[in-house]
């Protein structure tokens, strides 16, 4: 992260040593960075220097012989903006890396769609299809349910080791309806999906843990905005 001059960076914030928990929130758009803690803003950047939109990962650490824990991390997505009655399609990626020093087992990833989104054929057989997906461990299937035929995705990938990545890339694409119109048919804020659920097993503690992303929305823009 670049700090470029004249940026507003809080230089100090007073907390007590209560050992209580405090809540962090990062928000990123394209280059724009905003960090709060408790609710507080404490600096306001735009990075002018690392080309936009920013790219990377999301990590935590402490310094200086700080001693700190973190629980209950969410990472939502992005408002994808296209305009309304158009067939668009998204490369959707899961990966879930294991940071115990166990082996996750019985791991099981799960999400739904949105009625307006289908998951894209997966043929063996077409080279320009199947170079599109990757899934590294396990193996996935899919579900429809209703007239909508909306999407159910279970990717069953078993156990994770210390360390180890599992990765997942699928197809999704805007739906025809059933009345035979394309999806999203008028402007608004829609869901693209529930949000991945994570479950797995501590062999440790011998229990269930899960975890979870927020939805991904999409924005659907009138067909003669600019």
């Amino acid at each position: 992260m670049n700090f470029p001059s004249g940026a507003d960076v809080t230089s100090q914030l007073n907390y007590p040593t209560d050992y209580a928990w405090h809540h962090l929130k990062v928000k990123v758009v394209s280059n724009h960075i905003e960090c709060y803690v408790d609710g507080d803003l404490v600096f306001d950047i735009t990075d002018t220097v690392s080309p936009a939109p920013l790219t990377g990962g999301v990590g935590f650490r402490t310094w200086a012989g700080t001693v700190a824990e973190f629980d209950n991390v969410l990472v939502t997505g992005p408002l994808v903006p296209i305009k309304e009655k158009t067939d668009v399609q998204w490369a959707l990626e899961i990966e879930v890396t294991n940071s115990f020093s166990y082996t996750m087992t019985g791991v099981v990833i799960t999400d739904r769609f949105g009625a307006e989104i289908e998951l894209d054929d997966y043929d063996p057989l077409t080279p320009e299809v199947i170079d599109e997906y990757e899934k590294t461990l396990g193996e996935w299937f899919f579900t429809t349910s209703g007239k909508s035929k909306k999407v159910f995705l279970t990717w069953e990938i078993g156990d994770l080791d210390p360390g180890e990545t599992a990765r997942l890339i699928i197809l999704v694409s805007t739906d025809i309806n059933p009345s035979g119109q394309q999806e999203y048919t008028t402007p608004d804020i829609y869901e693209l999906n529930s949000g991945s659920t994570l479950k797995f097993i501590d062999p440790i503690q011998d229990v269930q843990l899960s975890a979870y992303t927020d939805s991904i929305y999409v924005t659907v823009l009138p067909a003669e905005d600019p």
